[in-house]
């Protein structure tokens, strides 16, 4: 007896070590951006400009998988820059240009003007900004962001930007690629049937279906979107028996195309291994 309980706290404690292991390794690479994650450059006598999209930063779970825009600008002059936001638009969701809110915005004044961000000489800085169309209120909720899709592929991100006293724009073209959904997938021992969940963007942040095994509902929930080639943590709740519910944490791995994961979680305090094959 005593034996089996040093046995599954060391299961878990090396669990819980993998969680936070795998969420350091991620935040570290997000850090700084690969040349090929943006999604729109430009570059003139005056500025550069290198656009991708980031989540959103909240501490709300539900918002933190919602992806705005980052922009990042390089002033290239030796004389300030002004950005101005108010003139400065975005393709929404619906295809419609709308204005474009920077974090720090409250948005219950998101109507009103916006205090124009100054680039000193030869300095860079980043933004997050987001559709003012993109920005709603629930009463149940509060105020919420509707991240970029990619319902609509083809945007027009226009800066309205000031120097010298003289006025301009910088506009660009962006195309998304068309979402690829994850594959459905089947797990062993507990012989699951799972399909994907997307959020708007079309990203995996999670998978449900019906396991054989426990004869219950199976709903994984990643904190995360997957990104294949590494680990994926996540929380889980279902059924067993049909009716008896229960929850869990864990970690997967997904390898590079998506076809093979290798997962560790619990029911409850019960360690569960599987593997799982994609089709």
């Amino acid at each position: 007896m005593v034996e089996k309980k040093i046995i599954l706290a060391v299961f878990i404690f090396g669990l819980f070590s993998a969680l936070v292991w795998a969420q350091s390794a991620t935040n570290a690479s997000n850090r700084v951006a690969p040349e090929d994650s943006y999604i729109a450059t430009f570059e003139n006598e005056d500025l550069q400009i290198l656009v991708e999209l980031q989540p959103y930063g909240s501490t709300n779970l539900i918002q933190m998988v919602q992806k705005v825009l980052k922009i990042t600008f390089v002033n290239k002059q030796e004389i300030p820059i002004k950005i101005i936001w108010d003139e400065s638009i975005f393709t929404d969701n619906n295809g419609k240009p709308a204005r474009l809110i920077k974090e720090g915005q409250r948005f219950i004044v998101s109507d009103q003007p916006q205090v124009p961000s100054i680039l000193p000489p030869g300095e860079r800085a980043s933004f997050l900004a987001v559709p003012q169309s993109h920005i709603t209120y629930s009463s149940s909720s509060g105020w919420f962001v509707t991240g970029i899709s990619g319902n609509i592929r083809k945007r027009t991100l226009m800066i309205a930007y000031e120097i010298n006293n003289i006025k301009k724009y910088a506009k660009m073209e962006i195309e998304f690629e068309t979402a690829k959904s994850a594959p459905d997938r089947l797990t062993f021992p507990t012989l699951s049937y799972l399909s994907p969940v997307s959020n708007p963007q079309g990203e995996t942040i999670g998978y449900q279906g019906f396991s054989i095994v426990f004869l219950g509902y199976v709903s994984r929930n990643y904190y995360n979107p997957i990104k294949p080639g590494s680990w994926n943590n996540f929380w889980q709740r279902g059924t067993i028996a049909l009716f008896v519910p229960y929850i869990g944490i864990g970690t997967e791995y997904v390898n590079n195309d998506n076809s093979f994961t290798f997962s560790l979680y619990t029911i409850y305090i019960l360690p569960i291994i599987d593997f799982a094959f994609s089709f």
